[in-house]
């Protein structure tokens, strides 16, 4: 929202079930099914919850934050995945608390491998 109450697009767009699924990409190519909650850093980068901690820079690029585990059969880094994100909380440099399933997890995004 502008300062004067005005809605703008940062970033997503539609996903029709017979496209393929790249969830990353930048202004409308970035894909959302739903988000659950989101909190915003002090250098301006959004995280989203959702099953997935998504974010997405000031400029509306969507990356899938991921652990340093490889998946066997495709070979790509996994996704931190939950069943349900029920709050993200930013709490200092690149520290993130989630709550999931009446847990907290506590995510270093300076202790994972770059994605």
């Amino acid at each position: 929202m502008s300062g004067d109450g005005k809605p703008s697009f940062l970033a997503g767009g539609r996903r029709y079930a017979d496209e393929s699924y790249f969830p990353d990409g930048c202004d409308d190519y970035a894909k959302f099914f739903y988000i659950d909650s989101l909190t915003q850093d002090s250098q301006g980068f959004i995280y989203i919850g959702s099953q997935w901690i998504r974010k997405v820079t000031p400029d509306g690029c969507v990356s899938t934050i991921r652990r340093d585990k490889k998946d066997p059969v495709y070979g790509l880094y996994e996704p931190f995945a939950f069943k349900k994100i029920s709050d993200i909380v930013w709490a200092s440099p690149n520290i993130l608390y989630i709550l999931s399933e009446n847990k907290v997890y506590k995510l270093d995004l300076n202790a994972r491998a770059a994605s």
